[in-house]
């Protein structure tokens, strides 16, 4: 993985200041494969500005499902491995 600026902002403002300073910037936020682009050099950012918002990241109750007609793939069975493990 190549070498790049991290910023973390806290306001909206703030992160849109640091993003028009430079063409190579990138946000980063909660729910974003850009990590995994970047290890796979799909994405090569010069710089990263995160926005910490308060209160997040949360957890969040979702509804899982299914097919019973085929068998999981490798996502659905981490998934599900992380569902089943006891708190």
């Amino acid at each position: 993985m190549n070498s790049f600026q991290y910023t973390r902002v806290s306001t909206p403002k703030a992160a849109i200041t640091a993003y028009t300073q430079d063409n190579g910037t990138y946000f980063l936020a909660g729910g974003t494969n850009l990590i995994d682009l970047m290890k796979r050099e799909v994405v090569i950012p010069e710089r990263l500005v995160e926005l910490a918002v308060p209160g997040w990241p949360q957890r969040v109750a979702v509804d899982v499902v299914w097919s019973r007609r085929r068998p999981l793939g490798p996502a659905g069975n981490w998934l599900r491995e992380r569902l089943l493990r006891p708190s």
